[in-house]
């Protein structure tokens, strides 16, 4: 199903980004640019086709670290225009919640697979583990960046 996920990838972010911009917080901002908003949204969408690719990150950590790493940039990016954290979280759910369709529109299409590369389930969890750790990784730079704040400098940003 891997290779099936790579032909798909078009399709997995054409849809993510539709979820995405469809969410109240870039829904009020109609002054940010297409271009701004699919920043980085392919390549995180390939990095964490590679990661699922690879089955066990324990043995082979490198595509996880690159798909959190693209992750990473997104935040940044997303950042820089002021959203907040839970905004980013929010964008990374509509891409698990994608990844999720993805599989299932695959399965539907050809139920051969399944048996053979146990989809969806195997998959289906291993995004799940995958998923956490973008999360993860998002949230650690965040603070990261952000350094010990103040319980009242914790509120999110007032948006323009």
């Amino acid at each position: 199903m891997n290779a099936e996920l790579r032909i798909a990838a078009g399709h997995i972010f054409a849809n993510w980004l539709v979820r995405v911009t469809n969410l109240p917080h870039l829904r009020a901002r109609p002054d940010l640019r297409l271009s701004d908003v699919k920043a980085g949204m392919p390549e995180l969408v390939i990095a964490a086709i590679d990661a699922l690719a690879a089955h066990d990150p324990i043995v082979r950590p490198e595509p996880n670290a690159a798909a959190a790493a693209a992750a990473v940039t997104l935040a940044r990016a997303r950042a820089a225009h002021a959203f907040s954290l839970g905004d980013v979280l929010a964008e990374l759910q509509e891409l698990r919640s994608e990844f999720f369709a993805a599989v299932w529109r695959i399965n539907d299409a050809a139920p051969a697979l399944a048996p053979r590369n146990a989809a969806p389930r195997d998959l289906m969890e291993r995004f799940v583990g995958l998923g956490g750790a973008l999360l993860i990784a998002v949230s650690e730079d965040w603070v990261t960046r952000l350094g010990a704040i103040a319980p009242d400098a914790a509120a999110p940003a007032e948006r323009p």
